[in-house]
This record gives C-alpha cells, structure tokens and sequence, in this order.
C-alpha cells in the first residue's frame, strides 16, 4: 500500500501490460458515480494487452477478467455492430495512450459491474459459489431421502440430545436452587450466631 492510502500494483502486473478503459470527463459529473469507488476503476483495468485486433477476435459473450477480482468484462460487440462494445459501453477511441506497457482506450460511459449478473450470470463468481452450495446441500437431501433409516436414527439421535440437555439444565436449576437455599440458611445461623456473642 503506497503512504497515501491506495493501494500499490502486485508485483505480478509490474512487467505486463495493463488496458485501461477509460470514460469521457462528463461521466463523472454524472450523478450516478460522482466520486466513483476505487473498485469502480479497478473494473476498467484488464491485466493484459487488449488493443483492437484483440478485441476484434473475441466472440460476442467473451469473458475479460479486470483488476475487480471476480468480475470481469462481457463482449457484447455483435458482427453487425461497427464499433466494439464492453457490457453494452462503447469503444469510442482506441490507443488515446499506447507505450506497450500501458494501454488506454476511451469508453463513452462506466461500466456497469452488475452488467454481468444480471445478463450473464454464468461469469458471477457469487453465483457460482452458491450453484455449489446449493448442489452440495441438495446431494445431502438426495442421500438422507434415500436412507430413510439414517434419518430416522439422526432425528431420534437429536431428540436424545435435545432431551439430555434439557434434563441437565433442570437439574443444574434444581442444584442452585438448593444451593442458594443452603446459603440462605448458613447466613441465617451465622447471623443468629453473631448476635448471641453480642450478648455473650
């Protein structure tokens, strides 16, 4: 992390190229990103070369990963279309930089990162982890309907526990009770004991 509070560049980026795709100065006295979040412009970093041949050869749905780990850019360029496009934002102007190492591209908006979960929900990472989630419970479900017996044993297995842990906190109740009643009682004598040697 740099002293000023961003955070620096992995190392693993120092020596490849980055792509920048960078919108006009008017989208950013939009209303909607005013200040836009850092993860906002970590999302229109591509950790690769990614000029316009390359952008040309990727089909229309592609997946482009950005520095906004897990979220990644859609092609949405058709062949009928006659400029490129990222999750439905125009390619204005390409190579407005271009030394080999960093490559900056102008786009006519931000891009949207929930652009991909709403069309493309395949490239969530979110989703996928709760596709797996859900799969895992569900084999889970699968097996016990198939093992009536293992159910049966496991609910009665709970029940037992259910009923030992009530039972001990009953009696734990009970042992307090009689214990507070006994030091009731001892403070009782104590106290009737210390008034006769006051007498005494």
């Amino acid at each position: 992390m740099f002293p000023n509070g961003y955070p620096a560049i992995p190392r693993s980026l120092c020596f490849s190229t980055l792509t920048v795709f960078c919108p006009p100065d008017s989208a950013f006295f939009s209303s909607k990103y005013p200040q836009p979040p850092l993860t906002l412009l970590q999302y229109h970093v591509v950790p690769l070369k990614l000029d316009i041949g390359a952008l040309a050869s990727l089909p229309h749905g592609s997946k482009i990963d950005t520095l906004l780990l897990g979220h990644p850019l859609v092609v949405t360029t058709l062949q009928k279309d006659e400029d490129a496009s990222l999750n439905g934002v125009i390619v204005t102007e390409w190579n407005l930089y271009n030394e080999g190492g960093l490559i900056i591209h102008g786009v006519d908006n931000f891009f949207d990162p929930a652009f991909q979960t709403l069309i493309y929900p395949w490239f969530d990472v979110k989703n996928n982890i709760h596709a797996e989630v859900v799969s895992g419970f569900s084999w889970v479900i699968r097996e016990l309907k198939d093992n009536w017996s293992l159910l049966f044993a496991l609910a009665l297995m709970v029940v037992i526990v259910l009923g030992l842990l009530g039972r001990y906190v009953y009696c734990c109740k009970d042992n307090k009770d009689e214990y507070e009643r006994m030091q009731q009682q001892e403070e009782a004598v104590d106290h009737v004991l210390d008034v006769k040697a006051v007498y005494v």
